[in-house]
């Protein structure tokens, strides 16, 4: 009933803008957008994740409530125009831009709130005929392509380079795509201030148009490179991603805490518990002292106690999980690999997991992170932002290193709650 009464809020207020003779155009155009941005804010409210961009929002709602690519494709199109109006207070084509805007609104209330154009708003609707951009014919698709970059045409809004698996030939790779790579336009800004030319660069989900230009969804600059994705995870926080909390922790001294300690602790426990899940805590934790031995003599007598104490609902926690929730979500202890490390040149990232599970036979296969904390403004999924990230970031390279073969389930395990 909510989704209801929002979607006639949403039409009497596209009425309003459509029927006022007071307003121009403009103004109209500029209504029609914010209108837009409410529909997709409330459409994805729920899902409790962060989503930095309007971009985002609209992307991960085109996928949850199937809005179809041609629409999907026409919402951003009036999206970057809209915003270029308003930023700018000049567009061409105005009249073309609000009747655009009045389709994608309309067609978009219906899909979020499941709630059909009223009739009389049918008339609203302005023929497709109207609009002289289509989205654009493919032919092709590679999942990676290596690229060497030798020149930026910003006119354009593409690259030059070629193709390391045919270098033959002079490729084209457009950027700043309203539906596909416009989130990357910082990297595109990046790569013109800090790098010159020539530039290895990873496009990844490539699509090939019929002029043959690539269209990717993502750029990796200096794949080669690769960075930890601990260290990426961390630059992202309940209100969003600021790379700069990775600068500066190369510069906070290291500082060894009890609750460090006991990350340390929940660690060596899951290594111990996956080679023998029925040794007791008693018989486990005098090994926890060589750990470390100089650490624990930083640490009084009652930080030692507090220690061990806190140590032993961890080791409860782990135990039942070695013992009981694995087998319950289909994940075999015999099959599982303690903290392997992978490597992944698609996107520049490597990574050591706590836990990989992997069945030969039936290909199934599960990420299992250890956290000796407790969840931070937890999201939908009940886990912090860092170590959502991180979960995503394990992903991808999993599926890069076996060719998306494997679609693994990933687990944030808080052994401290």
């Amino acid at each position: 009933m909510k989704k209801q009464g929002l979607a006639s809020l949403f039409y009497r207020e596209v009425e309003k803008i459509h029927q006022n003779t007071n307003w121009s155009t403009t103004e109209k155009v500029e209504k029609l957008y914010r209108t837009l941005h409410l529909v997709f804010v409330e459409a994805t409210n729920h899902e409790q994740l962060q989503f930095t961009t309007l971009f985002a929002r609209i992307a991960y709602a085109s996928q949850q409530y199937d809005l179809g690519k041609q629409l999907h494709f026409y919402i951003h199109h009036f999206r970057k125009k809209a915003k270029a109006l308003i930023n700018s207070g000049k567009e061409e084509k105005l009249d073309q831009i609000y009747l655009l805007g009045l389709k994608v609104l309309l067609e978009s209330i219906s899909v979020l709130y499941d709630k059909p154009v009223p009739e009389h708003m049918i008339s609203f609707f302005p023929n497709d005929a109207f609009m002289l951009l289509k989205p654009v014919e493919i032919s092709g698709f590679h999942p990676k392509v290596r690229v060497v970059i030798l020149k930026d045409d910003p006119n354009k809004q593409q690259f030059t380079g070629y193709d390391e698996s045919n270098p033959a030939n002079e490729i084209f790779v457009k950027y700043n795509i309203p539906d596909r790579n416009e989130n990357f336009n910082p990297t595109i800004e990046a790569i013109r201030n800090n790098f010159t030319f020539p530039l290895n660069i990873n496009l990844i989900d490539v699509e090939i148009d019929l002029d043959g230009c690539y269209r990717p969804a993502a750029f990796v600059v200096e794949p080669d490179y690769l960075v930890d994705v601990s260290s990426v995870s961390e630059c992202f926080k309940d209100f969003g991603a600021e790379p700069l909390f990775y600068l500066l922790k190369k510069f906070l001294p290291f500082v060894y805490s009890k609750h460090l300690m006991l990350g340390n602790i929940a660690n060596f426990f899951l290594d111990e518990l996956m080679s023998n899940p029925k040794v007791t805590f008693k018989e486990i934790f005098p090994k926890v002292f060589r750990l470390n031995p100089l650490a624990f003599v930083l640490f009084e007598n009652s930080e030692v106690r507090e220690i061990m104490q806190s140590s032993q609902k961890h080791f409860v926690n782990l135990k039942r999980m070695v013992l009981k929730d694995f087998g319950e979500n289909g994940i075999l202890v015999e099959d599982c690999v303690i903290e392997p490390s992978f490597y992944s040149e698609w996107f520049g990232l490597q990574g050591r997991l706590d836990v990989f599970y992997k069945n030969s036979e039936s290909e199934k296969s599960a990420i299992v992170e250890l956290k000796s904390g407790k969840p931070f403004k937890p999201n939908k999924y009940g886990i912090s932002a860092n170590h959502f990230t991180q979960t995503l970031l394990y992903d991808l390279i999993i599926k890069s290193v076996f060719k998306n073969k494997l679609n693994p389930t990933n687990y944030i395990l808080y052994s401290g709650t």
